[in-house]
């Protein structure tokens, strides 16, 4: 009987486990980024099959994503989460700086689960976030007046 339910224990880990989250896909994501970028997103993809209808915008997104490359950025180094906002269990926006040479450059995915899978909704990059990050700050100083 200990046996069955330890085996039972480990199938459900196991699925559990295998299942993919959106933090695996970003994790998985910036694994694939540092040596190349345009198979980065095509993985990325693959999760959301209605996204096909759009091959010109990913294609334009993967040409624009090669781009960062060490001539225009330097060197990477890999990836940090500044921020994540769930709605529930169906609607989940990672935030990720991703930290270059030149300059940071933030990625920003939305996942969405209509059932029982995840699947990138969107994927969006930035260099112009100095303002985001000095909001903050801003309504802080507003608070102390």
């Amino acid at each position: 009987m200990k046996f069955r339910l330890l085996i039972f224990a480990l199938f459900c880990f196991g699925m559990t486990f295998a299942q993919s989250t959106p933090e695996r896909y970003t994790e998985s994501f910036f694994l694939t980024f540092k040596n190349d970028r345009k198979k980065a997103v095509d993985e990325l993809f693959k999760s959301n099959i209605w996204l096909t209808r759009v091959q010109d915008n990913i294609d334009n997104l993967k040409s624009e994503v090669e781009k960062l490359n060490e001539d225009s950025f330097g060197k990477y180094y890999g990836f940090e989460k500044i921020n994540e906002v769930k709605f529930n269990d169906t609607y989940t926006v990672l935030s990720f700086l991703a930290k270059f040479d030149r300059q940071p450059i933030r990625f920003v995915f939305k996942f969405y689960k209509p059932n029982d899978k995840w699947m990138i909704h969107s994927l969006t990059y930035d260099t112009d976030f100095d303002d985001d990050l000095e909001l903050p700050t801003k309504n802080f100083n507003q608070n102390l007046k």
